[in-house]
């Protein structure tokens, strides 16, 4: 038989009611299994990654290392914008090397909010990356940036923060008899 006469295989497909590319509502449309299965195995393979056990169950790391990933994930996560990449983005971490444990200081209850809503994906994603099974994540609110500080708004203001930091500034004011309000 001439093989150009031979059917061609058809790729499997599912039916389904969601529009697929300028599909309309309502209308049925044929999605190819391949790109759904591919979908389902991407999201999927670090977390097969983490229970197929590929690597070690503790494998050091220092807070180089850590810091590195930990922006790598950020990015991954959230595509380098939004509300959560900020969050991830904003705060001082800190490694406990003996224990594996992560403790991320936040500078508000917004932040530590937002990570802990996607806790439970960063500490998957640093699991694998970092090769350690035994990761924990800990945020916390740092009390010091909690702290709403005093912005200086008038000139006068203006003037006694920065004379503060320069005393010289008083000095210079008196010798050229200058006026700090324009």
């Amino acid at each position: 038989m001439d093989p150009r006469l031979q059917e061609r295989k058809k790729p499997a497909v599912r039916k389904t009611d969601r529009p697929i590319g300028n599909g309309k509502i309502g209308e049925k449309s044929y999605q190819p299994l391949e790109s759904k299965e591919k979908k389902k195995s991407e999201q999927s393979s670090w977390t097969s990654k983490l229970s197929s056990g590929d690597y070690e169950d503790a494998k050091a790391f220092d807070l180089a290392k850590l810091k590195e990933e930990w922006e790598a994930v950020a990015t991954a996560m959230t595509g380098g914008n939004g509300v959560y990449f900020a969050a991830l983005n904003s705060g001082h971490l800190e490694l406990d090397e003996e224990n594996y444990l992560i403790t991320y200081s936040v500078s508000n209850a917004f932040q530590m909010e937002k990570i802990q809503e996607k806790k439970r994906e960063v500490l998957k994603a640093l699991k694998i990356r970092l090769k350690n099974k035994l990761i924990d994540l800990k945020v916390v609110v740092d009390e010091n940036e909690e702290k709403v500080k005093a912005v200086p708004y008038t000139n006068k203001e203006k003037f006694e923060y920065l004379s503060k930091k320069n005393p010289a500034l008083k000095l210079l004011k008196d010798k050229l008899d200058l006026d700090y309000d324009m």
